[in-house]
């Protein structure tokens, strides 16, 4: 159960034919028999977008989105979605109507003519929406959310804020069933409580105040009324730095994650003072560990002229150094891009990337149909964006001032946009609670055989039927058919000689809350998480009613500029789930159909072959020639080192 969303250049190419929410209206004023048109008086559940809260899990929560109203269970139910055709909400989420632009959470009842605790709002997107899989093969739009994410939506505040710090006290001193520590459990009366005897225990009040101790004296009439109704466990608020270790664990999974990031700015407007068109590129992917720390690798181009008036292409690689990092409000802290010597055609790139992201997004604040691209996205925004939140990078681009470079904003950065490509659902497990750890495994990625390598000892064998999607294929349509006929373990390192596989660790972070993966940056086995580099974590893991448990994973083998020769299998991405009780299990992908019919994990490397294009191209200067040779579609030899599957295996397990 994984979700996937659209690239960045959604955010700014769609257009937004956005439909407001409907709920609000104020009819506490009149006294009408019945419902009053427009008024929701009953609960209704309709829509096809999930809402979750992660870490801990909320259930018995009211919401409030659109035309749809209720509280989030603890039980899967029966609704209809936005055409009226049933399906089963799954257990721990809200649904909303695909137009609803924000949902409403609150205590008690959300009614016409109810009484509520109003706990916060968070805005839903509208463009590049995730779509998530359910365990029935059920597809829904899935947004994911922490207490952290409803007072200043769609920012994220750090848990500090007084407003964070209340809303998750009241949530937590109101829980029935504390036991369970990844969720919260509201008992159902208490909405009664709260709506009947509102006057007494509410009206007047906030959630609001900075003083900790202020916010508990105006509450504890509430929780000691709930107590005396046995409606919790217990009649004192935790402390602070409680509240911040419970829900610190779902803004770290929350922030956690893979990120497509992009600038590009390719004009048809011929310059008027060289009469060139002008192209400055740069995109890539990122992952964002839960403790926050980034890695990625980020292809940049731009065009330039020569003293005789000859257009040339620039082309590189940028690595995000080691300590570029996510804080707690999801603000870029010390975040760098520095160029690839090998792969870089001048050894200047060095720049400084910063900006905020706001749920699953990073602006640029650019402009489209006279609207901020997080208008488009977010129509109903608490937050008011600010012009040092939108994503920008500034400093030496190939060898030119970013202040240089066409589409530099006026402080001569360049806008830089991000969108989260790839994201696993919450099954309201603890990795680090339930896996066996630490573990080693034993990692290939095999790659196509073409030519005579077959016959060269190298390991060659026929590609099992249902890992062909895994390779590159040829062809059109119904005729396409996989470019290769046999696979390999492929060398760590292009290095003669070699390994083929390569270590990986999963152990526990230095806080001991989440599962991560370690490689050694020189290819030797990492024995302890301190002698490796964090490559990727296990990002859920489920058990199913036939008793199997799974972990999903994910890790893009990148790290500093100096380890791109030495790293294995350096710009590597993978994603894929294993049963973690099997020792022999091997990666399988995602999805649960590609379980059952036993498709390997895939990886790719877009940085592999564009370095395979850079070392076995003599000249790259032209443009126009460029652009076709850097599609790698004429060899199988460089097509091989673009993608193919993973083979997995814990070691010393003895399987058949």
């Amino acid at each position: 159960m994984y979700l996937k969303l659209a690239s960045s250049a959604a955010v700014l190419t769609l257009a937004a034919g956005l439909a407001a929410c409907s709920g609000g209206e104020d009819f506490s004023d009149v006294e009408l028999p019945g419902c009053p048109a427009g008024a929701i008086c009953e609960e209704q559940l309709v829509g096809d977008v999930l809402v979750r809260f992660v870490g801990p899990t909320l259930y018995n929560v009211g919401y409030r989105c659109g035309t749809s109203l209720g509280y989030i269970r603890s039980e899967d139910e029966n609704i209809d979605d936005s055409e009226g055709r049933p399906r089963t909400l799954p257990a721990g989420a809200a649904v909303c109507p695909t137009n609803a632009t924000q949902i409403e959470f609150y205590l008690g009842h959300g009614t016409f003519a109810g009484n509520t605790i109003p706990l916060g709002v968070a805005a839903l997107p509208q463009l590049s929406k995730a779509v998530w899989t359910d365990g029935n093969n059920d597809a829904w739009t899935l947004v994911q959310l922490t207490v952290a994410d409803i007072v200043n939506s769609p920012a994220r505040e750090p848990l500090s804020n007084a407003k964070v710090r209340n809303r998750g006290a009241l949530l937590l001193a109101l829980d029935s069933a504390p036991a369970d520590s990844n969720s919260i459990t509201l008992h159902e009366d208490l909405h009664d409580l709260v709506n009947d005897e509102y006057k007494t225990l509410v009206q007047g009040k906030t959630l609001d105040q900075e003083d900790y101790q202020e916010f508990q004296d105006a509450w504890q009439p509430l929780l000691d009324a709930a107590n005396s109704a046995n409606l919790n466990s217990d009649d004192q608020f935790p402390t602070a730095t409680e509240v911040e270790d419970r829900l610190s664990y779902g803004t770290e999974m929350t922030r956690a994650g893979s990120f497509d990031m992009a600038f590009q700015f390719i004009t048809n407007i011929i310059n008027p003072i060289d009469g060139e068109q002008r192209m400055v590129m740069l995109e890539g992917n990122t992952l964002v560990l839960p403790s926050g720390q980034i890695s990625g690798l980020l292809r940049h181009a731009r065009q330039e002229k020569d003293a005789q008036g000859d257009s040339s292409l620039l082309y590189g690689y940028l690595a995000i150094n080691g300590g570029s990092r996510l804080d707690d409000a999801l603000v870029l802290q010390d975040a760098r891009l520095l160029g690839i010597d090998r792969m870089n055609d001048t050894d200047t790139s060095d720049l400084t990337l910063a900006g905020r992201f706001t749920g699953d997004y990073m602006f640029a604040g650019l402009q489209h149909n006279r609207r901020r691209d997080y208008e488009l996205t977010f129509p109903r925004s608490v937050h008011k964006f600010k012009t040092e939140e939108f994503g920008h990078a500034s400093g030496q681009f190939l060898g030119a001032p970013t202040a240089d470079l066409q589409g530099a904003n006026k402080d001569g950065s360049l806008p830089i946009m991000a969108v989260r490509s790839s994201q696993f659902g919450d099954s309201g497990l603890v990795p680090a609670e339930v896996m066996p750890l630490p573990a080693h495994y034993r990692v290939s990625l095999r790659r196509g055989c073409y030519d005579d390598q077959p016959e060269q000892g190298l390991g060659c064998a026929p590609i099992e039927s249902q890992n062909n999607q895994n390779y590159p294929q040829v062809g059109e349509g119904d005729a396409k058919q996989p470019l290769f006929e046999q696979d390999r373990p492929g060398p760590i390192t292009e290095a003669a000689g070699a390994p083929t596989e390569m270590c990986l660790l999963m152990d526990l972070d230095s806080n001991g809350r989440h599962v991560l993966l370690y490689a050694s940056a020189d290819g030797s086995c990492p024995q302890t998480a301190a002698d490796g580099t964090p490559v990727g974590y296990v990002a859920r893991v489920e058990e199913s009613d036939t008793g199997a448990k799974s972990a999903f994973v994910s890790f893009l083998m990148a790290g500093d500029a100096t380890v791109s020769e030495t790293m294995p299998y350096y710009g590597a991405e993978v994603m894929g789930r294993f049963d973690y009780s099997d020792s022999c299990a091997p990666l399988y992908r995602l999805s649960e159909q590609s379980v059952k019919d036993q498709v390997a994990a895939a990886w790719s490397n877009t940085y592999a072959r564009d370095l395979f294009v850079k070392e076995n191209t003599v000249d790259l200067q032209d443009p126009e020639e460029d652009a076709e040779k850097l599609k790698c579609n004429e060899a199988g030899e460089c097509l091989a080192t673009v993608q193919g599957s993973v083979e997995w295996q814990q070691y010393g397990a003895t399987c058949p």
